[in-house]
């Protein structure tokens, strides 16, 4: 077997519970913030619209592979008149929502740990390929709280599309 194939199975399950006891902490601090969450979240989309042009349809919240290679933790939220990345100029913000990302780096030192206990000699890059797909889930996993933080209503016509950038993206809800 291929010992990155092997790696991945191996990590797969321990990686999906993690993940699930992410996604609980950062539930637990959503409730308890959430009116603030939510107040600075559509603070800074509403400051990316406000002034733009009228004909606005689509908004679009991407995760960026380059975050998770640099550790920046930034999503691409930008906006598009009618084809979702056709546009190069179209207006956009990086916005960090930190409480998705709270003490990840517990998770990397506990993802290192199993790897080590699993696998003898393992390299920095077979580390490094567990932890991007980790983080990859992670950021996939911020949808569910990117959908609570808009806006309840669609008052503007824009729809909201969640997804990897320059990739497939699904609809999540308006604004």
């Amino acid at each position: 077997m291929d010992r990155f194939k092997e790696i991945y199975e191996t990590s797969e399950s321990f990686l999906v519970n993690l993940l699930e006891k992410r996604r609980e902490r950062v539930e637990k601090y959503y409730i308890k913030e959430q009116r603030a969450l939510r107040y600075h979240f559509q603070k800074e989309i509403l400051s990316l619209i406000e002034g733009k042009e009228e004909n606005l349809k689509n908004m679009v919240i991407a995760c960026l592979n380059s975050s998770i290679v640099t550790n920046d933790n930034a999503y691409q939220i930008s906006l598009y008149n009618e084809d979702i990345y056709v546009d190069p100029f179209s207006p956009c913000i990086y916005y960090v929502p930190e409480f998705l990302f709270v003490d990840i780096q517990k998770d990397i030192m506990e993802i290192k740990e199993f790897l080590h206990k699993h696998f003898i000699r393992l390299m920095d890059y077979e580390i490094e390929e567990v932890r991007r797909k980790y983080m990859k889930k992670v950021y996939f996993s911020g949808k569910e709280f990117f959908i609570k933080l808009l806006p309840e209503n669609n008052c503007q016509g824009i729809n909201v599309w969640f997804g990897e950038y320059m990739n497939s993206v699904e609809l999540i809800g308006g604004l």
